[in-house]
Protein backbone atom coordinates (compact mmCIF):
# COMPACT_ATOMS: atom_id res chain seq x y z
CA UNK A 1 0.00 0.00 0.00
CA UNK A 2 1.52 3.44 -0.95
CA UNK A 3 1.36 5.99 2.01
CA UNK A 4 2.09 9.83 2.89
CA UNK A 5 2.35 10.83 -0.97
CA UNK A 6 4.27 14.28 -1.49
CA UNK A 7 5.02 16.24 -4.00
CA UNK A 8 8.40 17.09 -3.80
CA UNK A 9 8.99 19.87 -6.43
CA UNK A 10 6.99 21.02 -9.82
CA UNK A 11 8.46 22.21 -12.93
CA UNK A 12 7.15 25.82 -14.61
CA UNK A 13 3.98 25.50 -15.77
CA UNK A 14 3.00 21.68 -13.98
CA UNK A 15 0.76 22.29 -11.24
CA UNK A 16 -2.62 20.88 -14.24
CA UNK A 17 -0.79 17.43 -13.47
CA UNK A 18 -0.35 17.07 -9.62
CA UNK A 19 -3.57 15.99 -8.72
CA UNK A 20 -2.80 13.42 -11.86
CA UNK A 21 -0.02 12.19 -10.69
CA UNK A 22 -1.24 11.63 -7.26
CA UNK A 23 -3.88 9.72 -8.34
CA UNK A 24 -1.33 7.40 -10.28
CA UNK A 25 1.27 7.22 -7.88
CA UNK A 26 -1.61 5.65 -5.16
CA UNK A 27 -1.97 3.29 -7.51
CA UNK A 28 1.76 1.67 -7.47
CA UNK A 29 2.17 -1.76 -5.59
CA UNK A 30 5.68 -2.73 -4.52
CA UNK A 31 6.90 -5.86 -3.86
CA UNK A 32 7.45 -5.69 -0.12
CA UNK A 33 10.72 -6.11 1.73
CA UNK A 34 10.95 -8.92 4.12
CA UNK A 35 13.13 -9.02 7.31
CA UNK A 36 13.46 -12.15 9.60
CA UNK A 37 10.56 -13.97 7.23
CA UNK A 38 8.14 -10.70 7.83
CA UNK A 39 7.17 -8.07 5.44
CA UNK A 40 8.04 -4.50 6.73
CA UNK A 41 7.20 -1.28 5.57
CA UNK A 42 9.76 0.96 3.72
CA UNK A 43 9.78 5.05 3.34
CA UNK A 44 11.76 7.35 1.64
CA UNK A 45 10.91 5.69 -1.51
CA UNK A 46 11.02 8.55 -4.15
CA UNK A 47 9.52 8.18 -7.78
CA UNK A 48 9.86 10.82 -10.79
CA UNK A 49 6.62 11.59 -12.39
CA UNK A 50 7.47 13.60 -15.78
CA UNK A 51 4.30 15.17 -18.12
CA UNK A 52 5.21 15.89 -21.43
CA UNK A 53 2.58 17.23 -24.47
CA UNK A 54 3.65 17.94 -27.83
Amino acid sequence: MTRLITVIRLGPGDGGFENAALDAVEQFRYAPQFEGGEAVAVSGIKTRITSDLE
